[in-house]
């Protein structure tokens, strides 16, 4: 039987892990050259993004497996 929340958990899920995809595609574009001239590292600050999307993204799937 299905669940609508386990159904909203794993879309939410599928939505993250894609946003984090795009993140890491965008990463792997940006030019090397000065980013260490900058004062915010832009390529640090996208690690960072990507980090705290995947983290999100195994929150919720994790959860939805619990309601398996």
């Amino acid at each position: 039987m299905f669940d609508s929340s386990q159904g909203t958990s794993l879309t939410r899920w599928t939505g993250l892990r894609n946003e984090a995809q795009a993140m890491r595609d965008a990463l792997g574009r940006f030019p090397l050259l000065g980013t260490q001239d900058r004062e915010s590292n832009h390529i640090a600050v996208m690690q960072d993004e990507i980090d705290t999307k995947v983290r999100e993204a195994l929150a919720t799937y994790w959860i939805s497996a619990d309601l398996a």
